[in-house]
Parts: C-alpha cells; sequence; structure tokens
C-alpha cells in the first residue's frame, strides 16, 4: 500500500509511513489501515478483507469516530464496473467507491473525508496499449468522478505531486522505510513529494 510504505499486515497495516510523519508534526492519533495489494472493490477473493469496502464496514464497527480519514486506493482495482451502479454494486470499481464514500459520510457526518489519487506508474502487469498509466488515469478519473458527486475533495498525485515514474526504483512503489521516517531528509525522493502533498492536501480539507 502506499500508505503504508515499510510495509504492512494483512489485517491492520502499520502506524507509519506517511500519515505518522503527518501526525507527529500535528501530535494527532493517527491509525493506518493500508494494506499491500489492497482494492476499493470486492473481488471474491481472499484479499476481500483488505479492500476499501470492507475497511470501511470496520471503522464503523469498531466505532471509531475519526476527525479525518483518506482513502489512498484504486491502484490494484480489476473490474471498473459500470457509471450507473450504486453502492450495492461494490463488486467494481464505481460502486465501490460509492459505498465507502456513503458508509462514511453516513456513520460519521462531521469526519473530514478525503481521497487520494494514485501517482502515475512505471511498470506492472495490466497495461493499455502498452501504457499503464493510461488505465491508471482512467481508475483516477472514475475514482474523482464519483468523489464530486459527493463533493468528496482529491488529492491529484498523478498530475501535482511532482512524483514521475522514473523516480520509482521499482517502476511502481514509491520507496522503503528508513530509519528515521519523521525527518524529511531521510526519505527517498517521492516519498518526500508524497508526504509533503499529502500534508498539504489534509491541511486544506
Amino acid at each position: 500500500s502506499l500508505t503504508d510504505y515499510s510495509g504492512s499486515h494483512a489485517v491492520n497495516g502499520t502506524n507509519d509511513g506517511f500519515g505518522d510523519y503527518i501526525a507527529r508534526k500535528y501530535e494527532c492519533t493517527f491509525l493506518n489501515w493500508g494494506t499491500a495489494g489492497a482494492s476499493y472493490s470486492i473481488r471474491n477473493t481472499s484479499e476481500d478483507e483488505n479492500s476499501g469496502v470492507r475497511k470501511c464496514d470496520r471503522l464503523v464497527s469498531e466505532n471509531i469516530a475519526p476527525d479525518y480519514v483518506t482513502l489512498a486506493l484504486g491502484t490494484n482495482d480489476r473490474e471498473n464496473g459500470n457509471s450507473a451502479d450504486t453502492s450495492a454494486d461494490n463488486t467494481g470499481l464505481y460502486g465501490a467507491v460509492r459505498y465507502c464514500i456513503e458508509k462514511i459520510k453516513t456513520a460519521y457526518p462531521s469526519c473530514k473525508l478525503g481521497v487520494i489519487l494514485p501517482p502515475m506508474r512505471g511498470t506492472a502487469n495490466d497495461t493499455v496499449d502498452g501504457n499503464i498509466n493510461t488505465q491508471q488515469l482512467e481508475r483516477n478519473n472514475i475514482i474523482k468522478s464519483i468523489c464530486e458527486l459527493y463533493s468528496v475533495p482529491t488529492c491529484d498525485m498523478f498530475h501535482e505531486s511532482n512524483i514521475v515514474s522514473a523516480y520509482l526504483g521499482d517502476g511502481l512503489h514509491l520507496g522503503t522505510k528508513t530509519d528515521n521516517p519523521v525527518y524529511m531528509e531521510s526519505m527517498p525522493l517521492p516519498t518526500w513529494l508524497y508526504k509533503n502533498k499529502l500534508e498539504s492536501f489534509l491541511l486544506s480539507i
């Protein structure tokens, strides 16, 4: 998961990464539930518990009552679904994003919700005409279109983070955890850029 850049636990993620740096700076509590390979949608596989749909279910069932929630998914979704899909049709990206937003807004109407659109990538197994970024842009546009229907702000890491695929060591991931993630100078360049963009976004919503 991009939000869990030190590695991830199958259920809980770990409480470090980009959000942890920001939480320490502003002295607030941070819960990171990001897990590697997660999608927004239910895919009828063993990974479904890591999906955005199930994580939002858990957020409500455990009565966390957060002040802020950020969703950073959309890289690993395989089925887009249809633009007419409702939140009940959560096996596709359109319906799953609706489901997550409705779940959080209904349970926590005063919570500040923001959605992070994935940055560009350099390599992956699923391509469109040989260009992985064509498919990532398609997914990002779907996510953004649903967010606009609910007046949920989005953070466009693809176009506005200054992260380009050439910065990604393996063509896909931003970087790995350093010994001291609190300090910007200890972070790989794309990690530092992502952290800065995320921080300014959170302060704006």
